[in-house]
This record gives C-alpha cells, sequence and structure tokens, in this order.
C-alpha cells in the first residue's frame, strides 16, 4: 500500500508538474497573442489615422474649390450682367444712327443743290 500511496504521489507530483508547464505555455501563448493583437490594433489605428487625415484634407479642398467656383461663377454672372446692360445701352445710343444718317442724306442733297445752283 506504501507503495501504492508513493506510485500515488508520484503520479499527483508529475500531474502537478505538467499541469504547471501547461499553464506556463498557455500562459507564455496569451503573451504572444496579445502582444501580435496590441500591434495589429496599433497598426490599424495609425492606418485609421492617416485615411482620417487624408478625408478631412480632401473634404477641405473640395470645399475650398467649390467656394471658389462660387465666387468665380458670381462674378461671371455679374460680369453678363454689366455687358448686358452696356450692349442695351449700345443699342440706344445706335438707334439714333438712322436719324443721323437721314440728316447727313439731306445735308448732302442742299450741298449738292446749292453747288448746282451757284454754278449756273
Amino acid at each position: 500500500m506504501a507503495e501504492a500511496s508513493e506510485s500515488s504521489r508520484l503520479s499527483r507530483s508529475q500531474s502537478t508538474a505538467a499541469n504547471i508547464e501547461s499553464l506556463n505555455e498557455i500562459e507564455t501563448c496569451a503573451k504572444n497573442l496579445d502582444a501580435e493583437a496590441t500591434l495589429l490594433l496599433e497598426t490599424l489605428q495609425s492606418g485609421l489615422h492617416r485615411i482620417s487625415s487624408s478625408t478631412v484634407n480632401s473634404v477641405s479642398q473640395y470645399s475650398s474649390l467649390v467656394s471658389s467656383t462660387c465666387d468665380e461663377l458670381d462674378a461671371s454672372i455679374k460680369s453678363m450682367y454689366v455687358m448686358m446692360a452696356r450692349c442695351e445701352e449700345l443699342v440706344k445710343v445706335m438707334s439714333k444712327v438712322p436719324k443721323l444718317q437721314e440728316s447727313l442724306v439731306a445735308i448732302k442733297k442742299m450741298l449738292a443743290h446749292f453747288e448746282s445752283s451757284l454754278s449756273h
């Protein structure tokens, strides 16, 4: 019986040593997994930060371009209205040209008549 007890104690001692070794191995694997997961998360965080920064820059540039385009479009519309107003003024001024032409034709006829009367 002492032999059985000794065998049982030896078996428990070996079992405990195996359990401790297994626990140490599990702890080492857990630490490695933790380190790899931490590195992966840090890499992911860095990548997401770069993507977010790039997105913010893109949106900022897009907003600036839209604002600039709107300003240019507004200036073009204002210039178009100024041009239309000047064209209307030109049309008003040019509407006097036919009357001036008639006056010039009448003056030319009177000069021709005057010259013909002087030459006789």
